[in-house]
């Protein structure tokens, strides 16, 4: 008789053998899908800790502020993990890029103890903050991603090397600009095409390494200039938008990692919770689906 059959069939080695479920994958936000000025919804997380050749002996940490919205990010190099220091990033954050209507952390004390000061020094206009569950890490996943690619640009460029603050304040600058200039998506269907999408485009209006569309002549500027340069400045906004709605919005459950999701659980069935720390011989068997 095959072997697979018999396992199968004993219910002490499925229990023993089987892999967690995995959840299915659930619709964005819709903060996240709606169109709002970059950083209206901002993720913040903590990275390093790096170091200084000026400072040897002192570590510092990059906060990350990401839109969830546009996708750019904000960089800020902070001297410690304090509650100070993160107040210190969020105010020079905020008077750059303008105060977020939402933000979201995870539970590190930190974040937790700047959303009552954020709420002081801004009061009814501060943002609501919102923290993901606990245990729960992949809801910080849209952060996370940027902080790897952040992490990956510092190896890149520092290889082990040590160089000043102010080198590694000009190198921050320098990634946040390249990332906030990828690619999130191409302007038209046409595969030949050169245009695409950036988050630098709903910043700036174009990439930063490119040369501005105007003539820079001088002339004397009247108020008709400055309404029609308005005017265009608005349009091509718009048009970004459009494309980040029709191009990328809905593009996005296609490059999701199990987006797809067959699950073969029913009514009835017997399974094994799953606990951290907990021995597979210990976990206590349940029903599930009887709701």
């Amino acid at each position: 008789m095959p072997h697979r059959p018999v396992v199968m069939e004993c219910l002490s080695c499925r229990c023993l053998d089987s892999r967690p479920r995995s959840q299915p994958v659930a619709p964005l936000p819709k903060e996240r899908v709606t169109s709002a000025p970059p950083f209206s919804v901002t993720g913040l997380d903590f990275a390093g800790p790096l170091f200084c050749a000026d400072y040897p002996s002192n570590k510092f940490y990059v906060l990350l502020f990401t839109c969830g919205v546009t996708r750019a990010i904000h960089l800020e190099l902070t001297e410690s993990l304090s509650l100070s220091d993160c107040l210190l990033a969020i105010r020079k954050f905020v008077a750059r890029r303008g105060l977020p209507s939402i933000m979201y952390s995870d539970n590190a004390k930190t974040f937790i103890a700047a959303q009552t000061e954020v709420q002081k020094v801004y009061g009814h206009l501060a943002p609501k903050w919102k923290f993901i569950v606990p245990r729960s890490p992949w809801w910080g996943g849209w952060r996370e991603r940027l902080i790897r690619s952040v992490k990956l640009a510092l190896r890149k460029t520092l290889n082990q090397n040590y160089v000043s603050k102010t080198e590694l304040e000009t190198i921050l600058v320098e990634i946040e600009s390249s990332i906030n200039s990828r690619p999130l998506t191409y302007v038209s269907d046409d595969p030949d095409s050169s245009q695409y999408l950036t988050p630098s485009h709903f910043l700036l209006g174009r990439v930063p390494h490119s040369k501005p569309s105007q003539d820079l002549e001088p002339r004397i500027v009247t108020s008709k200039d400055l309404t029609e340069r308005e005017c265009v400045k608005n349009q091509r906004l718009e048009h970004f938008w459009k494309v980040w709605s029709n191009n990328y919005i809905t593009n996005l459950p296609q490059v999701v990692k199990g987006f797809t999701h067959n699950c073969s659980l029913s009514k009835s069935d017997l399974v094994l919770i799953k606990e951290d720390n907990i021995p597979r011989l210990k976990e206590m068997a349940s029903w599930s689906y009887n709701n």
